[in-house]
């Protein structure tokens, strides 16, 4: 159970009852559908669609298909008073849903008992640890420059953060670059090889999000993204190391 107020968090584990205050900006990643909905229809042809019904609310639908080969179409089922996303779905060229998510059970207003939650930073430390990811450190990540570069970004990616973090396990942090258009995103990740040993080159996929790895000198290039296969390795393929341009 996940209830969210806000930056606060609750996360329920069992019998143990998290609590997390978000340390990243409120804008760190863009809203689903950003008050700037125009710069979406520069890549996206946005159709409101059927009325329907999801986790038994009223809902109003969207369809934002894309003006390049570049990326997938989405539809969403937006609550009709609130707003609220209810459900979403990611489709192929061909209309064929590859990947969804949606309520299935939800509760909007009321009351909620919240006695039980308590922040414990004992607990969010060991939930982290368990991901394999260090505490973030609380300041602008968005500042952090690598040195890396991308040059084969789809039009209309923006640089969302740029961070250097300590995984377990890994010897040199691993720099991460998070890229969006408002709708779409997508992750760099670039680590020293000597790190990745046993780490297979080449393209995964799972549902919707593809995985595509590759080395760049001394240094494994990887790239995630809710985007079609050849999006995935056109921008893993354009990644490079600039120099640090603080120098």
């Amino acid at each position: 159970e996940v209830i969210r107020n806000n930056d606060q968090v609750w996360l329920q584990l069992g019998d143990k009852k998290v609590h997390f205050e978000q340390q990243r900006p409120r804008r760190a990643f863009p809203a689903l559908l950003p008050e700037q909905i125009q710069s979406l229809k520069e890549n996206y042809s946005i159709v409101q669609q059927e009325e329907d019904r999801v986790a038994d609310y009223h809902a109003h639908t969207l369809l934002l298909k894309p003006k390049d080969t570049l990326r997938y179409t989405r539809k969403m089922w937006a609550h009709s008073e609130s707003g609220l996303l209810l459900k979403a779905a990611v489709l192929d060229e061909h209309g064929k849903v590859i990947e969804q998510y949606a309520f299935t059970q939800l509760q909007i207003g009321g009351e909620i008992e919240c006695k039980w939650a308590v922040p414990s930073a004992e607990d969010a430390a060991r939930l982290a640890q368990r991901k394999h990811l260090s505490p973030l450190p609380n300041n602008n990540l968005a500042n952090v420059n690598s040195g890396w570069q991308v040059d084969g970004l789809p039009p209309g990616f923006k640089k969302i953060l740029e961070m250097s973090r300590n995984m377990r396990d890994k010897k040199f942090p691993v720099v991460h670059i998070v890229y969006s258009d408002g709708l779409a995103a997508l992750s760099v990740f670039v680590e020293r090889a000597t790190d990745a040993a046993g780490f297979r080159i080449g393209l995964k996929s799972q549902g919707a999000v593809h995985i595509y790895s590759r080395l760049s000198g001394d240094h494994l290039v990887t790239v995630v993204g809710e985007l079609p296969p050849r999006a995935v390795m056109q921008v893993a393929d354009s990644v490079r190391y600039a120099g640090d341009k603080d120098e």
